[in-house]
């Protein structure tokens, strides 16, 4: 017994719907949150991946700030300057000593290196691609290239860290 108005769709209209739907949504994901989002986004002190840089800031204030990076590999792909890779473990008392010394070299450096701090632990992924075993480690890369590490900071860190970079610096 067949009911009126409730046809079964045949092979081709269940094609044709399946179809429309999968356009439908392909159609609505720019605007569910694939757009293009910037390599570098908003201030923002907390953020696992973090570039630290001096900016000039509002009403004729500057200084360093701490800039979420939202695509590391983009980041370190259109890197024009050389970039210090700093990983550090939130929980290390060492950060008190590394911190001033990345902010100074963000500062005397503005233009010529690019600072970028990552929390080893909450970037499991990124800290394993750069072998990172214990934190602070400090590599350069330039031109999207490891170049060298340095890991660990005592009391000579602060002037290693500067042969370090040196070499890269234009």
């Amino acid at each position: 017994m067949q009911m009126s108005g409730c046809k079964k769709p045949g092979r081709r209209t269940g094609h044709i719907l399946t179809a429309v739907a999968l356009c439908l949504v392909l159609a609505s994901l720019p605007l569910a949150g694939c757009r293009d989002e910037p390599v570098v986004g908003e201030i923002d002190q907390s953020s696992t991946i973090a570039l630290i840089r001096f900016e000039a800031l509002e009403d004729d204030l500057s200084g360093v700030v701490y800039r979420r990076i939202n695509n590391f590999n983009a980041f370190l792909g259109a890197s024009k300057v050389p970039v210090l890779v700093a990983f550090y473990d939130r929980s290390d008392p060492l950060n008190t000593l590394v911190i001033p010394k990345l902010e100074q070299l963000a500062d005397d450096y503005r233009d010529r290196l690019q600072i970028v701090w990552i929390d080893k632990e909450a970037q499991q992924q990124v800290a394993a691609s750069f072998s990172v075993e214990q934190a602070p480690q400090f590599t350069m890369v330039v031109g999207a290239v490891l170049k060298r590490s340095l890991i660990g900071f005592d009391d000579q860190g602060s002037v290693r860290l500067d042969e370090m970079i040196t070499p890269y610096l234009s």
